[in-house]
């Protein structure tokens, strides 16, 4: 994953972060986002579902870093551009179990790792990656099991209807559109590298959490609270017709925004949003300031759900 907060209150002294690459150096005060809430998720479960921290520690290997200019905008944690995934991801397991050169295994009795982590860029298409080949071999030949987020490759839900109908139309017909809607996406909602994994587990979001979903503002629930399928979720299936993913777990109430209501429309699409009022699920988060070791946040999606 990206490097974590390793002092971050609720991670201290449960991390062994090996970084030989030394992808730390790069980040700023504010940016260690997805490892920290990964970490956390591994380490405790959702906060709010007051689940008894993991006893053993977590092996942390990144593979990711923030890249773009350091102008105070937000920048994204992503793999280094010089270096194949694939070849990053066999050099840091091989690392683990064979060792590195003169160095002996890292990480020798792990027997599950988490991969939540997918190529936007390479959705499945008949063939099987190199990617998730790689994880077919890996898994085989050190008998480990690989724990893969499914993805979030949808971004938005059409609905019949238009904006000003939304509100009161009721649950299970707005349910079924959103679902309707998700299906006739199947080429835009497949699986990413390395998702298709066969002898990984892949894993994908429930449209559920543990915690009180809050204020909202203005964005909508497009499931109405039912525990079904997240609506960021794939609904394609894996290599040769094979059921992808194989389990869907709580990872948190996406809510959707809707477009400014609209006299004219007969259909409305909802988009994901960034609003802070979004819920989601309670993990541990880096301070942009760097001032505090205690911040959480909220989020939603299969990365959750695999960690």
């Amino acid at each position: 994953d990206g490097v974590p907060l390793t002092n971050h209150a609720a991670l201290q002294g449960r991390l062994v972060v090996d970084d030989p690459d030394n992808l730390a150096a790069a980040y700023d005060a504010g940016e260690h986002r997805h490892g920290t809430a990964m970490a956390s998720l591994i380490s405790h479960g959702e906060y709010d579902g007051n689940e008894t921290a993991l006893a053993s520690k977590v092996y942390v290997r990144p593979v990711m870093r923030p890249y773009g200019p350091q102008d105070g905008t937000r920048r994204e944690e992503r793999f280094p551009p010089d270096e194949l995934a694939v070849d990053l991801i066999h050099r840091a397991v091989r690392r683990m179990f064979d060792g590195d050169g003169a160095l002996p295994p890292q990480a020798p009795s792990v027997k599950a790792i988490n991969l939540s982590l997918g190529d936007a860029a390479q959705p499945f298409d008949v063939n099987l990656s190199p990617w998730a080949r790689l994880l077919d071999w890996l898994a085989f030949k050190y008998q480990v099991l690989f724990i893969v987020s499914a993805g979030n490759p949808g971004s938005e839900i059409t609905i019949p209807a238009p904006p000003a109908s939304i509100a009161r139309m009721p649950d299970n017909d707005l349910r079924s559109h959103t679902l309707r809607s998700m299906a006739q996406q199947r080429v835009q909602r497949r699986l990413l590298a390395p998702a298709e994994s066969i002898n990984a587990l892949t894993v994908g979001a429930l449209h559920a959490q543990a915690g009180p979903i809050g204020k909202t503002g203005l964005l909508i629930d497009p499931l109405r609270g039912a525990a079904l399928p997240s609506p960021a979720m794939s609904v394609a299936s894996g290599f040769r017709r094979a059921v992808k993913p194989e389990i869907l777990v709580p990872g948190g109430r996406l809510h959707l925004e809707a477009p400014l209501l609209s006299s004219v429309a007969t259909s409305t699409k909802l988009k994901a949003s960034g609003a802070a009022a979004q819920p989601g699920q309670r993990v541990a988060a880096c301070d942009p300031s760097g001032n505090s070791n205690s911040i959480e946040t909220r989020l939603c999606g299969s990365s959750n759900a695999a960690a």
